[in-house]
């Protein structure tokens, strides 16, 4: 599409530039978080540009404002670099390996004294090094830019080229203007939000005229650069099934007939209303999806929805029918024993209540929603609404209140597959227990959970190996 398409092209040109200007240090890339791994990719991938002759290293860990991640960071790029060592040894190319790492305060001191290192370890054709970090959160608070700005004008990492990039929040492109355009490139990828309604607009189609439903078996419709002659049946196909056969094969004739696609026209309205800011059509549209869905006797679907009509409800400034709308859905859920639908609506209302300040009974939410969804075998729910509370009891100071979901999650998330890990949010609580014990001086304890963090975010068994931070 090409509301995605010219934000791609534009970066793709700006990062071959800097792939081949090895005048520029720093290339700043602003996205939005859906977009974020694609540009990611993208930037990553100049590696392979042919006039690049530098050695790339990549960092996602956030940038937390009570939390210092570059213990992380130093981790994760000792690791990338071991492995780049290795695969390029194999064609000749002999990095020198690393030495032993050495624990030094501030951690950046260390992060930058592991740059040197790698520096001086580079051996033709290789020459110099390409960091990208691209933090998957920056909070309000981080030194994030600040700490950049010390790598950038450290004299003895002038081979070390950096690229930048921030989703959604942008702390760090005032450092282009800093270095100057002879330094420095900002480049961006945003969906362009009227090719993007143009884009929807062509995919809704017209909508019908009534949102009430009949069923009607399906009849031949001209497709747009065909003939407009309905082709013959073909020979010895089988007759299309019928509704008693659809309905021992547990499929509501009704859905094949017409249901379901009014109810792909209803959601995907409701989706394009909302972008236009469109709140009562968009509500009008969600609500009759949630009754076709009902009708065609799809709960789990009818829940999902009415989840999403309350998001609506909150998009039109309604928080009191958004209220309303996730209290049916969490009774509805409960009643149905649809455990991960009746978690999502107890989130949805913890975010409410946080919205409208009242964080210890949002707490009290997510508490809730955690056992319900361990309780129901999904780890990765019960993670994430335990960071949520431990992220709102540290809001409010209260560090005991929020180690406790931490270390439960920390706790789970050991049990659990490694790469399942890897897709939940059990590094950031990892990383949030090694900040509190940092803080009261319980160095030891901190490092064990520093390195959990790795593994989890990494995908690696608990018994693995960390590179020593």
């Amino acid at each position: 599409m090409e509301s995605v398409n010219v934000g791609m092209r534009r970066l793709q040109a700006d990062a071959a530039w800097f792939a081949r200007a090895k005048e520029l240090r720093l290339l700043h890339v602003s996205t939005s978080a859906d977009l974020g791994a694609a540009a990611l990719k993208l930037c990553v991938g100049q590696e392979y540009h042919a006039d690049n002759q530098s050695l790339f290293l990549m960092s996602e860990e956030p940038a937390l404002a009570r939390s210092d991640t570059w213990y992380s960071r130093t981790q994760t790029l000792r690791k990338q670099y071991t492995a780049k060592q290795e695969a390029l040894a194999k064609e000749g190319i002999a990095l020198r390996p690393l030495g032993p790492a050495e624990k030094r305060t501030p951690p950046i001191t260390e992060f930058a004294g592991l740059l040197q290192e790698m520096l001086l370890g580079l051996a033709p054709p290789i020459s110099g090094l390409v960091l990208v970090l691209a933090p998957t959160q920056v909070e309000s608070g981080a030194p994030f830019t600040d700490e950049l700005r010390q790598l950038l004008r450290s004299p003895a990492l002038t081979q070390v080229r950096f690229i930048v990039l921030e989703r959604d929040v942008i702390t760090s492109r005032g450092l282009v203007d800093e270095l100057g355009p002879q330094s420095a490139l900002a480049s961006e990828w945003w969906r362009d939000e009227a090719a993007s309604l143009k884009d929807w607009s062509a995919l809704v189609g017209p909508l019908p005229a009534s949102l009430s439903f009949t069923p009607q078996v399906p009849t031949w419709q001209a497709p747009g650069a065909g003939p407009d002659v309905e082709a013959p049946p073909r020979k010895g196909a089988p007759p299309p099934p019928t509704d008693e056969q659809l309905a021992a094969a547990g499929v509501n004739p009704a859905f094949v007939n017409g249901g379901a696609q009014l109810l792909q026209k209803l959601l995907l309205g409701g989706a394009l209303a909302i972008k236009e800011g469109k709140h009562a059509q968009a509500i009008q549209l969600q609500q009759a999806a949630v009754s076709l869905c009902g009708g065609l006797g799809m709960l789990k679907a009818q829940l999902i929805n009415t989840i999403i009509l309350g998001s609506y409800f909150m998009s039109a400034q309604s928080p009191r029918e958004a209220r309303k709308t996730y209290e049916q859905a969490e009774a509805e859920a409960q009643k149905q024993q649809m455990p991960d639908e009746q978690v999502q609506a107890s989130l949805a209302l913890g975010m409410l209540d946080a919205l409208e300040k009242q964080p210890r009974q949002a707490m009290a939410r997510y508490l809730e929603a955690a056992e319900v969804a361990e309780k129901s075998g999904n780890h990765a729910l019960a993670i994430e609404s335990w960071r949520t509370a431990g992220q709102l009891a540290y809001g409010l100071n209260a560090q005991d209140a929020a180690l406790q979901p931490w270390l439960r999650a920390t706790n789970v998330a050991a049990t659990m597959d490694p790469l399942q890990v890897k897709a939940t949010s059990a590094a950031e609580c990892a990383r949030g227990v090694a900040g509190i014990f940092r803080s009261r001086g319980q160095a030891r304890d901190a490092e064990l959970y520093e390195q959990q963090a790795f593994r989890f975010e990494h995908g690696l068994e608990q018994s693995a190996p960390v590179p020593q931070a």
